[in-house]
């Protein structure tokens, strides 16, 4: 499938201003009441042991290749994650689990009838994960087939143009706003009448971009994360779904298409070098980590209020939030704000998740990740756990005789090789967090330590 070049891009984001400061009040939480850290002196062996033992934590249909315990998107979720810990490592701890199940997952694929995009995009990104950690071209092949798949519920400028597409039977607008509706992807696939649009399909064709140079992707990648910006981005966050026969969108408040959507910018602005598609991507970082979805002290709070003993579809986005950040961090210069921002976060979350999630007695994780320990195994608890603590991994060592305001060097232990070639690689960038150093004598009291770090916080600010 062949798009017109992109010629046009947008320049919302460039209306709003870029904030890329590290709260302070996440250091204050940290040292008041020894929790969401931006920092952390784990050594890199202890993170990978983290991530290693809850990749080996659940088990799986061999006659399906799914995760027994998970939703079948959400399966597809955790094969993610396990490729994606071999490409950051550089090693091939679950190469045999992702080789096994990606491929019987696809011939199960091609046998059925996905009634969602979503299907065939996570499942291509399942496979480019592989492809990338292993460098088997057998898996970039999949993620092509399973990219054209969704590529053809795209609305071309053609399509855009005329207001009708091959698979509706109900025109829709060709302008929005002002701006063309080429780019969307329809979410839903086998209702003819259902035209709404969701947000997870830029970060497919940005990486097949970034993989092959086709610019059949890049043109695709672009027109969509031209679609998102302007009419699925609210100035804060990606919005649920949007549809263009009304040129309205759900102001639902949940993190995934925000993950998606930094994921897929941050490889295009890399692969294309288009200084508007990175002015975007720092933009939407900013305005997303300080969505409502973190709370004060620096936690992702999405979920609170759900059973955590029930398995629901809003406990593992935040891992696909998460998932965006890391890909953009290991992209950007280690000395810059954003990336400094990006860290600081990720690092909040890996502190919060082993000091509130965790089971003391063993390497099971809630899905909730405020003062909610595990005490038994949830599969979707593990699968929240894991993009955090495979981020964590390559991300700067604090040790304990330095201070917080020198974080910053990589510790000889936080490198490694990695087999791959691809941009933006595993290992990532080191930046260090910037946030601001309490000084001051000892107090005697409560009170006192209290008092003394909101004066510290405000005069930082």
């Amino acid at each position: 499938m062949i798009f017109f070049a992109v010629l046009w891009l947008p320049h919302i984001c460039s209306t709003i201003a870029q904030d890329l400061t590290v709260p302070p009040l996440w250091r204050v939480a940290y040292l008041v009441f020894i929790h969401e850290k931006p920092s952390s002196n784990r050594t890199r062996q202890d993170r990978i042991t983290l991530a290693e033992a809850v990749g080996h934590s659940l088990s799986y249909s061999e006659a399906t290749g799914q995760v027994n315990g998970l939703f079948h998107t959400q399966s597809t979720n955790w094969h993610c994650a396990l490729a994606l810990y071999d490409w950051i490592t550089g090693g091939d701890e679950f190469e045999q689990i992702v080789r096994s199940h990606i491929p019987t997952v696809f011939a199960l694929h091609a046998k059925t009838s996905s009634n969602f995009t979503n299907d065939p995009i996570n499942l291509g990104l399942a496979a480019y994960y592989a492809y990338r950690a292993y460098n088997d071209t057998s898996f970039l092949d999949m993620a092509k087939n399973l990219s054209n798949q969704a590529l053809a519920n795209f609305i071309t400028p053609e399509n855009a143009a005329s207001g009708n597409h091959p698979t509706k039977n109900v025109t829709f607008a060709s302008e929005c706003s002002g701006a063309s509706t080429a780019g969307g992807v329809f979410y839903v696939i086998n209702v003819q009448t259902d035209t709404h649009v969701s947000g997870a399909s830029a970060g497919l064709a940005a990486h097949l971009f970034d993989a092959t140079r086709d610019t059949q992707y890049s043109d695709a990648a672009e027109l969509t994360a031209a679609f998102m910006t302007n009419h699925m981005y609210n100035g804060g966050i990606i919005s649920d779904i949007f549809d263009p026969r009304d040129c309205s969108f759900t102001p639902a408040v949940i993190t995934d298409n925000s993950g998606f959507y930094i994921e897929g910018l941050s490889v295009l602005a890399n692969s294309t070098a288009n200084s508007t598609w990175m002015n975007n991507l720092k933009t939407v970082i900013s305005t997303t980590i300080k969505a409502s979805w973190t709370d004060s002290s620096g936690i992702v709070n999405e979920g609170l209020g759900s059973m955590t003993s029930e398995n629901s579809n809003v406990w593992p986005l935040k891992g696909l939030f998460i998932r965006g950040l890391y890909e953009a961090w290991s992209r950007f210069s280690p000395d810059s704000d954003v990336a400094k921002l990006i860290q600081s976060y990720l690092l909040v979350q890996f502190n919060a998740i082993l000091d509130f999630a965790k089971s003391p007695d063993g390497d099971i994780y809630s899905p909730n990740w405020h003062d909610s320990p595990a005490t038994k195994l949830l599969p979707w608890g593990q699968l929240a756990a894991i993009d955090v603590l495979n981020s964590a991994i390559n991300l700067p060592i604090l040790s304990e005789s330095t201070s917080p305001s020198t974080i910053g060097s990589v510790s000889p232990e936080s490198t490694s090789t990695d087999k791959n070639s691809n941009s933006g690689n595993g290992n990532g960038n080191s930046s260090n967090s910037n946030t601001p150093t309490i000084v001051g004598a000892v107090v005697g009291s409560i009170g006192g330590i209290l008092l003394l770090l909101l004066i510290t916080a405000l005069k930082s600010e």
